[in-house]
């Protein structure tokens, strides 16, 4: 199962993605935790993409945020909420 929660900020996606990770017991990826470093410096753009990429390639995943630009195919989701 793939799953891709996006929406704004402060809108509840990394609760929601946490929740279904822990009843699916599933990987669950927080994309602000990915982009950023300790006082919210950003990672580099290829770091990023690279770690996403590893990520993705598993069966099943959760992921929240509201990146577009570092985004997975479509043909790949299960679910996007």
């Amino acid at each position: 199962m793939k799953i891709a929660i996006i929406g704004y900020s402060a809108s509840g996606k990394s609760t929601l993605a946490a929740y279904l990770s822990k009843h699916y017991q599933i990987p669950c990826l927080h994309l602000d935790k990915l982009r950023f470093l300790p006082h919210w410096q950003e990672r580099p753009d290829d770091e990023v993409r690279q770690e996403l990429q590893t990520f993705l390639a598993k069966e099943s995943w959760i992921i929240d945020g509201n990146y577009t630009s570092f985004c997975y195919s479509r043909s790949t989701l299960k679910y996007i909420i």
